[in-house]
């Protein structure tokens, strides 16, 4: 190693993966700081009005908020849930609904069009029987949908392989953002359902992750930019892959026999999921969540749209 990719290294890189770490650490999030700040003072204030809404300061938590709060995931159901996703499996099993190709990857089918006014009905019972009291213990606030994906995962070919969202990988977005499957299908490692690694064993892969990801440029004397968007994120993937499989990390991968199957998770928890083996298919609900200031009934918040516009949001 020259002295100048050395010195590069100590006073350029060193700082850059202090602030990463740092970021994760506060904020649970890889985003700028100013970014993260002003997304923790929004929630602050959302959690204050949701406290003066109900007229209450002392918020009393289930066994699940608390799991959640403390692991970073955790799943649950009821029979009412059970008894909406089975509705709704009988309505995404109609030759008339319509499926586009999933542009992340080659098994994955989308709903064509808005799921949340297709199945709005359901959603709202399943919402209103655990779903929506869950939310507001673990935000300690109302909420809004940001966006909502219905996808069909069904493996017919032996020879494909795992991409896009099947392999390990964080989302990137703010950390008071969660995300929440809702599982019309059973799910089980078969049929691919998500597997996810805790807060804890999560942050031990991002700090990985950062320091060999950054070590890797200042040590070659090597820009970011010179790479593909593609070529960095298989970068961090294989890295993501590398430290669990040395360090036999364990992760958490739900199985059920029958469908409503309630997943919620931390968008920056380690996670995959998606890929079925041949022959089995899987449907779920993503939902994507965040905090909010505005206090609306579960029936308000489906009578919006929740298109996914944009594949950064």
């Amino acid at each position: 190693m020259t002295k100048i990719n050395f010195r590069k290294f100590i006073l350029i890189n060193v700082f850059s993966i202090f602030r990463q770490k740092l970021r994760l650490f506060i904020f649970r999030s890889p985003i700028e700081e100013i970014v993260s700040l002003k997304s923790f003072i929004k929630y602050v204030k959302a959690k204050l009005i949701y406290r003066f809404h109900i007229r209450r300061f002392v918020l009393k938590k289930s066994k699940n908020s608390k799991k959640f709060i403390n692991s970073g995931y955790v799943t649950f159901t009821n029979k009412n849930i059970h008894k909406e996703c089975i509705k709704i499996f009988k309505k995404l099993n109609d030759k008339n609904v319509a499926w586009l190709d999933n542009v992340n990857d080659k098994i994955s089918l989308s709903y064509n069009g808005d799921p949340s006014v297709f199945l709005k009905g359901e959603l709202v019972n399943i919402f209103k029987s655990g779903v929506d009291k869950f939310l507001k213990e673990i935000f300690e606030s109302d909420y809004k949908i940001i966006y909502h994906v219905l996808i069909k995962s069904n493996n017919n070919n032996s020879k494909t392989k795992p991409s896009g969202s099947m392999l390990w990988h964080s989302d990137g977005r703010r950390g008071t953002r969660i995300n929440l499957h809702i599982c019309h299908s059973y799910v089980s490692n078969e049929n691919g359902a998500m597997k996810c690694l805790s807060w804890k064993d999560s942050l031990k892969v991002h700090f990985y992750t950062i320091s060999e990801f950054t070590k890797s440029f200042a040590l070659n004397n090597s820009s970011k930019n010179k790479k593909s968007k593609k070529d960095l994120r298989e970068m961090k993937v294989n890295l993501m892959a590398k430290y669990i499989k040395d360090n036999s990390i364990n992760y958490f991968q739900p199985k059920t026999n029958k469908s409503g199957l309630i997943y919620a998770f931390r968008n920056n928890n380690i996670h995959c999921g998606g890929f079925p083996k041949v022959g089995n298919e899987r449907i779920i609900s993503i939902l994507n969540i965040e905090p909010s200031s505005e206090q609306t009934t579960v029936e308000e918040k489906f009578s919006q749209t929740h298109l996914k516009t944009n594949f950064n949001q």
